[in-house]
Formats: C-alpha cells, structure tokens, sequence
C-alpha cells in the first residue's frame, strides 16, 4: 500500500470478505481461498488496491446512506488498482510468482465492474447494451490474461480453484428450461449456420446456470453461470448483439431470468426484472414468444 493508507482503508479491509465477492464458491473453500487472496495481495498492490475497491462497491449497497462516499472510494481505489497494474505487472513476465495474484485481480476486477454495469438504470437499453458490450471486452481481455497463464495456474497455488471452476462451468446442459428458446433460434429463417451454432452456445451455457440454480443443488457453485456466462459466450454471439440482433438479445433476456433467480447476491440486487422488463420493450411484442418463460416467470413472482 502506499502512505495514503487511511483508517477509511482498514474499515475495508476488516469487513472484506471473499466469500461475499465470490458467492459460487463452496463453504468448503472459504477458508482456503481468503487464505491465498491475502497472501497474493501483499505480494501485489494492485490486488490489495482491488481488494478495497471492490469492499467499498459492497459496502455501497450495504449502506445506502453512505452510498456517495463508498462509491467514490470504490472508484478511485479501482483505478489506482488499475494504475498500478498497468505500471508494474503488465509489464512483467508471468510466472509462478504473480500468476495467482494475476488471476485473483482479473476475478475481483470482473465482479466490480459487473456490479457497476448492472447497478445502472437507463431509459433506453440500447444505451445498457453499449455498456455491456464494453463490459464484454472487458472480460474477455481479463480472460485472456488468466488462459495465457494456464499452464502456470495449474502449478499453483490456486490450481485448485482453477480446475473445479472450469469442470462446472463446462458442464453439459441437462434441464430442459431453454428448449423453447432452442426451437426458435433452429427455426429462424434469420440467422445463418454459424449464428445458430454461436446462438446455441451461448443457450446452454445458460441451462447450465439453470440447472444449477433450479435444480435444487444447495451448494454456492450454483451462482457460477451468474457471473460466468457474459465472458463465456463465443465472439461470433458478442458481434450479433453489437448488431443488435433481436434473436440475441432474446437469450440475453433469458441470462436476466438468471440474475432475477440470484437477486438476492448483493452484485445483482433487482437488476434481473430491470434488464428483462426493459429488453421485453425493446423488441416489441412481435418477439414477445421469446421471452415467455422469462416473463411468465417474473409475473408469478411480482409481489
């Protein structure tokens, strides 16, 4: 840390908890996980710098009568982060010294800024879509830093983190909540081959998130698709959304069904109805049968 550590950093240090920026993972791995997160850290400024940002964030729904000065803390701490990293580790050689530190940035970097997205409220969701496709980008660097580190990841530290994420997230789809959604991309006269095969793709990494959250697994992992599934889908879906292609944006609004089934995280509050309600008016009622199990969903469940 530098010499502006203040008594404001340290409350954000004692009420940091990994668990809480990392719901999907398992009782079982709190221990473990915070145990390595502070040791990379005091290696790694920038994952420390992170660590108190990303505090901040959570503190700044947990507290929303200090939610100005939390959020501009969180701000300026993920930017020093940012700063930081920039000045020293994107600059140097990845081994296995910094690879686990490297990883556990990208982790906390990518829930903040998610929490960031999902917070805001637009009038217009094509303004909400630019963010997220920015966010994309985003994720899919971070992504990039951690595969291109893979082989030291798993002769880390964290290796085992790294290889019980990987197996759930590459799970088979198993449910059948996403058939309907399914038929209608097969069925488009619309799309091209390689659209539906990048449509299709980005389908069952959401039954995956299904599964998990509707299947009665009462284990955290079952949160994963949460935060997995936007950096997840192929590029070739990112681009459709970018065109704004209703049959993409159709499954996206059934990634807000996922963030409504989670809305109890504190990243994802009641962002999912927001996101679902505002995509529903975006297209219109004549793709309003992509959207019914979504919306059947969210009208059962109004108060």
């Amino acid at each position: 840390m530098s010499p502006e550590v203040n008594l404001g950093h340290m409350e954000l240090l004692i009420r940091f908890k990994f668990e809480e920026q990392a719901p999907e993972l398992n009782v079982e791995m709190h221990d473990f996980a915070s145990k390595l997160l502070f040791k990379c850290a005091l290696q790694a400024p920038y994952l420390m710098h992170q660590i108190l940002a990303v505090s901040a964030r959570r503190l700044a729904v947990l507290e929303p009568e200090k939610a100005d000065y939390f959020l501009q803390t969180a701000m300026h701490l993920q930017t020093k982060a940012v700063s930081i990293y920039n000045e020293s580790a994107a600059k140097a050689q990845i081994d296995q010294s910094n690879c686990s530190a490297l990883l556990l940035f990208c982790s906390l970097l990518g829930r903040h800024l998610l929490a960031d997205l999902l917070a805001r409220r637009d009038v217009d969701f094509g303004n909400f879509l630019g963010r997220f496709l920015e966010f994309l980008s985003i994720s899919r660097g971070l992504m990039a830093m951690s595969v291109s580190a893979w082989d030291l990841l798993l002769q880390s530290d964290i290796k085992h983190l790294v290889l019980w994420a990987l197996e759930i997230s590459q799970s088979a789809p198993q449910g059948h909540h996403c058939d309907g959604l399914q038929r209608l991309v097969a069925e488009s006269k619309d799309l091209d081959a390689s659209s539906k095969e990048a449509c299709m793709t980005a389908i069952a990494c959401l039954q995956v998130g299904f599964d998990s959250l509707l299947g009665g697994d009462t284990r955290n992992q079952k949160f994963l698709m949460v935060f997995m599934w936007a950096p997840a889908v192929p590029q070739e879906f990112t681009e459709l959304l970018s065109q704004r292609r209703p049959e993409a944006i159709a499954i996206m609004g059934h990634w807000a069904l996922l963030l409504h089934y989670s809305r109890d995280l504190w990243h994802v509050a009641d962002s999912g109805s927001y996101l679902l309600r505002s995509i529903s008016q975006y297209l219109g009622q004549e793709w309003e049968q992509w959207l019914l199990w979504p919306l059947s969903v969210l009208a059962a469940s109004a108060p």
